[in-house]
């Protein structure tokens, strides 16, 4: 597959992940979204999670590893603590 393709692939696995989360979220509450809505925040976590990986991957770069480990996710979580936290928990 294209990297058009795989990012497609990537954006709808996404897309799946977000409404199912506002489902679970908003389960008790009347409340209602759109489409474009679900688009948006799919839209904002793809930015993010790119932004991400490149951070990872410059932090392994510059630690003279090829490979992201758990130290660079640390580095990245480094002022959220409560994130940090339940990364060690979930080892």
């Amino acid at each position: 597959m294209n990297e058009d393709g795989d990012r497609a692939q990537l954006k709808a696995k996404l897309w799946v992940y977000v409404e199912t989360r506002l489902q679970q979220v908003l389960c008790s509450e009347d409340a209602k979204y759109t489409p474009r809505f679900i688009n948006s925040l799919l839209e904002l976590a793809y930015l993010q999670l790119g932004e991400m990986g490149s951070d990872l991957q410059a932090f392994a770069e510059h630690a003279g590893r090829d490979v992201v480990n758990e130290s660079d996710l640390m580095l990245y979580l480094r002022k959220q603590p409560e994130l940090q936290e339940q990364v060690r928990q979930s080892e």
